[in-house]
């Protein structure tokens, strides 16, 4: 949750409601507090329209009182698996440790600046060891932030191991890279105007031709195929 995310929930709800389904949420929540919710799950025990139970949400997720991802505003792919196909909004009771990647259009980039100031005034009075915390810290939100775009469509493990992988080098689209240990093994391209990436794919109806931005490639088998072909070429 952020204050981008925040502003435009409070577009979505009425900040002063009549009755007291926002109390009769939370009194709910404090009895169902092992994981995620969706309004089917408090309808089923509170009556109210979905209208007004959504308003209710938005209006606790946006005073902090509950936890709260929509597909609006988060990457649901990981979270969704287990509720029906129509849910698209989960709360849940703080006590939880539940969170959801921020799309990147709702990521709220003065954020780092408001979070840069938490050791002082400002910049200028923070010692060398401050500063390079935070520089650190800065780094790991930009590789994290660079991973859930480039690899939106798999699962939130895989990202997180992806996110640990290119912390090592710094950056999340390098040009040409490979990696291979026990978790995860891939290759990875971006294409670069010397460099462009037109592959034929084969998913099982057909050929199709792509002109790619980015191509990754998984599976230990054919990183150690690619350095054998490139081994036997450089012996020649």
């Amino acid at each position: 949750m952020n204050n981008k995310i925040i502003k435009h929930l409070l577009t979505r709800t009425n900040q002063n409601p009549r009755g007291d389904l926002d109390a009769r949420l939370l009194a709910w929540l404090e009895q169902n507090k092992d994981g995620a919710c969706c309004v089917e799950d408090l309808s089923e025990e509170i009556e109210t329209s979905s209208a007004s139970a959504y308003r209710s949400i938005y209006r606790l997720a946006a005073q902090r009182k509950i936890g709260f991802a929509a597909s609006t505003y988060h990457d649901m792919s990981d979270m969704l698996r287990s509720f029906s196909g129509r849910t698209r909004v989960l709360f849940w009771h703080l006590d939880n440790d539940i969170s959801a990647p921020v799309l990147e259009e709702w990521i709220d980039e003065d954020a780092p600046l408001e979070q840069g100031r938490l050791f002082g005034e400002d910049l200028a009075s923070l010692s060398s060891e401050q500063l390079q915390g935070l520089i650190d810290e800065a780094k790991k939100l930009q590789i994290k932030r660079g991973i859930d775009r480039r690899y939106a469509c798999i699962s939130q493990a895989h990202r997180d191991k992806l996110t640990e992988v290119f912390g090592r080098i710094g950056i999340t689209d390098p040009v040409y890279y490979a990696h291979s240990d026990d978790d995860i093994s891939f290759l990875t391209y971006t294409a670069v105007a010397s460099m462009p990436i037109d592959i034929v794919v084969d998913s099982g109806h057909g050929p199709t031709r792509l002109n790619c931005k980015a191509l990754t490639i998984f599976g230990r088998g054919i990183v150690a195929a690619t350095d054998s072909m490139f081994a036997a070429e450089e012996a020649q």
